[in-house]
């Protein structure tokens, strides 16, 4: 039982770690783009997106002007990076598992372009990485309008299937008008394979695609199968990526609607989860050892948990009005001292902080998760702690004030007597501070009652004069 309790916790150390990395990854991202975004005058964001399998990161390292080459597997070659250990290059991998489990980004400084090698919402496979990724799409979409490269794996003259692929992906990310922002999308048709001419495809594909809409894509790019290093000179040629981002230049930018999150769904059980957990533990150790040490402690000690135990009461008293992760990272900060003081060695600390950076970056989403009203049980648990405890230590401190005989002792007490009524007195004062708030509140909706109020007094006076008028 023991071994399974760490190998649980060993396991969902290692998906926080994992999601963590992630995280920074996203936040070196968001920090590119919006340092581009303000030093670029005509900065553009172009945003590579498909199924998996369909080729987004080969792409993706191709427009980045990073050198590939095919590698021989028995009969058949792939396509790889010559070197793939350079900085910047997308994983590449054939099959249908996602090996882009982040987004890679390059920045075309002769166009001002930033081109973004996107994981599909369900690429990852985590179901927390993928919110993750929604996330940074919700804070890239609201800034700016993107361009989009849609990659299609199409090795043969039938659209049947993947434009079906394609239209889900439009109705589920565009905003109203869909039809008309599934016109701005530039198809990218990978990996073909069969006789047609690329006008030729190109003018299929567009037919195939009057079934769904009146106008199809103007923008269609078809990139050849590659079977040899001859095939990369070929269809990836220096002057084929100079077509592309031609294109891309002259393509349109799409407006995005955010990504939606319920309150109470993935991101948010996991915050509930990852915060009563290490409330609960950090609180059973501190109750554990208060009740094995309760007795050994001496009044120096018990002077300083009294501190810690009025400064989480004052924090719990004015929880609400305070950015939710400060507060929580304050009151795991309390905890923590209070544990060092009692000399327990917190295995978890690291897990814990690791959890603090992951909750700082979803705390910025307060308007789609609601991330208050999660921390309750933790408020109640620590509550508890406080009831329980404080009583606890009061009661030695009285045991001591009986005994005690020096002067230096009465001092201490009676400092921690004035402690405790500075205690109440600020909160006396923060609840009159809010009353008063409020009284202030109510006697200007009072004025503007009494201001509307005269407003038709005047009107009502006015219509009376001119009907007086007009009989006389």
């Amino acid at each position: 039982m023991y071994s399974q309790a760490n190998n649980d916790s060993q396991f969902q150390a290692n998906n926080d770690s994992e999601l963590l990395r992630v995280i920074d990854r996203i936040n070196d991202l968001l920090s590119i783009f919006e340092e581009q975004q303000k030093n670029q005058k005509r900065f553009q964001v172009t945003m590579l997106v498909g199924a998996t399998g369909n080729g987004k990161s080969t792409i993706f390292n191709f427009l980045s002007s990073f050198e590939l080459q095919t590698q021989k597997e028995g009969k058949q070659s792939k396509l790889i990076l010559k070197n793939p250990e350079e900085a910047g290059t997308s994983p590449m991998k054939a099959g249908i598992k996602s090996i882009t489990k982040e987004p890679y980004y390059y920045f075309k400084k002769e166009n001002n372009h930033l081109l973004i090698d996107f994981p599909g919402f369900q690429d990852t496979e985590g179901v927390m990485q993928q919110r993750i990724i929604q996330i940074l799409f919700n804070r890239i979409v609201i800034k700016t309008q993107i361009k989009i490269i849609y990659v299609i794996k199409q090795s043969d003259d039938d659209l049947y299937g993947r434009g079906g692929e394609l239209w889900n992906f439009i109705n589920n990310c565009f905003a109203q008008n869909s039809t008309k922002e599934f016109q701005k999308i530039i198809l990218l048709l990978n990996c073909y394979m069969e006789q047609l001419e690329d006008n030729e495809l190109i003018a299929s594909i567009q037919n195939q695609l009057k079934s769904k809409v009146k106008q199809p894509n103007k923008r269609i790019i078809v990139i050849r199968k590659v079977k040899s290093d001859e095939d990369v000179q070929e269809y990836l040629s220096q002057k084929k990526m100079e077509e592309i981002w031609s294109i891309i230049e002259k393509s349109d930018s799409i407006k995005f609607k955010t990504a939606q999150f319920q309150k109470n769904g993935e991101i948010a059980n996991f915050i509930n989860l990852r915060c009563n957990q290490f409330t609960n533990q950090i609180i059973s150790e501190i109750c554990m050892a208060l009740d094995e040490k309760i007795k050994y402690i001496n009044i120096l000690k018990l002077k300083t948990l009294l501190e810690y135990f009025i400064e989480i009461k004052l924090l719990i008293n004015i929880g609400g009005n305070q950015a939710i992760n400060n507060w929580y990272n304050k009151l795991i900060e309390i905890n923590i001292k209070i544990a060092k003081l009692l000399k327990l060695n917190l295995n978890f600390q690291d897990q814990i902080n690791v959890f603090l950076k992951i909750f700082r970056f979803f705390s910025q989403e307060e308007d789609i998760i609601d991330t208050r009203a999660i921390l309750k049980d933790s408020i109640n648990q620590v509550k508890n702690l406080l009831v329980t405890h404080e009583q606890i230590l009061k009661q030695k401190l009285d045991d001591i004030q009986k005994k005690a005989q020096d002067n230096n002792l009465q001092q201490l007490l009676q400092l921690f007597k004035e402690m405790n009524e500075k205690m109440n007195n600020e909160i006396k004062e923060q609840n009159e501070l809010m009353k008063k708030l409020l009284g202030q509140k109510e006697q200007e909706l009072q004025q503007v009652r009494a201001q509307l109020a005269w407003e038709r007094e005047q009107n009502a006076q006015k219509k009376k004069e001119e009907s007086n008028c007009f009989i006389c």
